[in-house]
């Protein structure tokens, strides 16, 4: 279920409020009871027990919590940070900064969850589609029949600051999940440290800009793009609500009852107004983690559009967006622990390989890289992605031999495109002649 841990989601204006019932048929949401407690100023921030001697300048934190995440604060590399995440997902660790008991529990998402995290992905919540019809064999509910509706969704994290990861590819992914893919999926996207102004919206996508920013620095491009708060949840007969659940005395019956959807399991954040104020730093992980304030991380909430049965698999459709817009996994670890022979070994910018124009793949935006000796300098154009960009993109996600085929598609497309201007040059070229002869006979 949505960790709901930080946020205190609020009813939007478009999508109006159902008033339901507590469902009996469908399990707790995760941290439902924590959340409420560790929302009170005076209890740890993890697993809600109220702390003596409170200092609030303090994080809100016990001593067992300290020392259970105590690898999590001390990490220096976003790829230890991944390994730690890791193991919590295998089970190996019981704790994390933003959970105190295992959430991922369904063992079949697990591969494709390990593999996002190859590709600098962290993710922090997941559930995949449930559809289940039953009859209560005990309880004050005994004899009636119940049907219950989950989508899959996930909620990840994505350093935006580390050298291995092209800050124009992340653009491209979020253009890619946030344009092209609206069909089959909800997006939330927005930045760690931003704070947003009001957002707009037009068919079904929402954007709000950062503070501070201007129209013109918007229709400019003058902004990184996955500094904007961006949202596809909606219009659709789900909302932000991620369960649903019916019941009847008969199974009959139940096939023509009303659907009453969980608003105690929904998505955390769909606007810039459901992130809290002045929470900048405590949004990826629930509280300031040294190793972020770095990375300066971006969060990204993905869920199925429909209600299942969808057949959809989450984590796979965001391993083809990864690989489409050319991410690398740069973070996969071999047996041992270990980074794989042959990936990016730096740790610090000044150690980074310098990329060139021939190791990218084709894409909507040419990255140049320039490493210096204490940062990385990353310039590409922000011009606005065209339907041809897009369409390209969208191509890609297919099999790796359908990725080669888009790929010299484009290519001979903007070969064709050049040939076009050249001609075009030409021609003018011999226009302009002409008319030079024209004068000097007329003289």
């Amino acid at each position: 279920m949505p960790n709901a841990k930080h946020h205190t989601p609020k009813p939007l204006p478009t999508f109006p409020a159902v008033m339901s019932s507590a469902n009996p048929y469908v399990s707790p949401p995760r941290a439902a009871v924590h959340a409420a407690l560790a929302a009170m100023d005076e209890h740890c921030d993890m697993c809600a027990i109220p702390l003596k001697n409170y200092n609030p300048s303090l994080i809100r934190r016990c001593n067992l919590c300290d020392k259970l995440i105590k690898d999590w604060t001390q990490c220096t590399r976003w790829f230890d940070l991944l390994n730690l995440n890791r193991e919590f997902i295998d089970g190996e660790r019981t704790s994390t900064p933003y959970a105190v008991f295992p959430m991922f529990d369904d063992n079949k998402l697990i591969p494709a969850l390990l593999r996002l995290h190859d590709y600098g992905l962290l993710v922090t919540d997941a559930q995949d589609e449930k559809a289940v019809v039953g009859k209560e064999l005990s309880g004050q509910h005994m004899g009636k029949w119940y049907e219950v509706k989950e989508r899959a969704y996930l909620t990840c994290v994505l350093p935006t600051n580390d050298p291995r990861i092209s800050k124009a590819k992340i653009d491209q992914l979020i253009c890619l999940l946030f344009f092209e893919m609206t069909d089959t999926i909800e997006h939330v996207s927005y930045y760690e440290y931003e704070e947003y102004g009001k957002g707009s919206g037009t068919e079904g996508r929402y954007i709000a800009p950062p503070n501070g920013t201007t129209q013109q620095q918007v229709n400019d491009n003058e902004i990184e793009r996955f500094r904007m708060f961006y949202s596809s949840v909606g219009p659709s007969n789900a909302g932000r609500v991620v369960a649903k659940h019916r019941w009847a005395l008969t199974e009959e019956e139940l096939k023509w009852k009303k659907w009453k959807k969980c608003h105690h399991n929904e998505l955390p954040v769909v606007r810039e107004t459901d992130l809290l104020k002045k929470s900048m730093g405590k949004r990826a992980f629930g509280h300031q983690l040294p190793m972020t304030l770095g990375m300066k991380p971006l969060i990204i909430t993905l869920a199925i559009r429909d209600w299942p049965p969808t057949g959809q698999d989450l984590p796979s459709l965001l391993l083809k967006a990864c690989v489409a817009v050319g991410l690398e996994p740069v973070f996969a670890k071999n047996r041992s622990g270990k980074q794989e022979e042959g990936l990016i070994q730096a740790e610090t910018p000044a150690e980074a390989p310098e990329a060139t124009p021939d190791a990218q793949p084709v894409s909507p935006a040419t990255v140049v890289s320039d490493v210096g000796s204490s940062a990385q300098k990353e310039e590409y154009p922000f011009r606005e992605l065209t339907r041809s960009d897009l369409e390209t993109m969208a191509m890609t996600l297919r099999l790796p031999d359908d990725i080669q085929a888009a790929i010299d598609t484009e290519s001979r497309r903007k070969a064709q495109s050049q040939a076009d201007e050249r001609a075009n040059s030409e021609i003018k070229l011999l226009e302009k002649l002409e008319a030079l002869s024209l004068l000097e006979d007329i003289d």
